[in-house]
């Protein structure tokens, strides 16, 4: 999945309450949900994808894809 257009990559630097508070590699803290990452661990690497509504049917089927390729790879 590194071929992720618009992707920011960022750390799990503390989870306090129902947020997780991550920093992306040029220094910047953003507050996320814990619900939408669930299973991060202060310290995991996760990628952060923006769209523009536009995009986003055509950004799903390529996902869609892509998910479909990698499993068919593995098996």
């Amino acid at each position: 999945m590194e071929n992720l257009p618009h992707g920011i990559k960022a750390t799990v630097i503390q989870k306090k309450d129902q947020q997780v508070l991550l920093q992306t590699q040029d220094g910047q803290s953003l507050l996320w949900p814990c619900g939408l990452l669930e299973g991060v661990e202060v310290g995991s690497i996760v990628s952060l994808v923006v769209f523009i509504s536009e995009d986003i049917d055509q950004e799903r089927s390529r996902f869609s894809k892509i998910f479909l390729n990698e499993i068919l790879q593995e098996n």
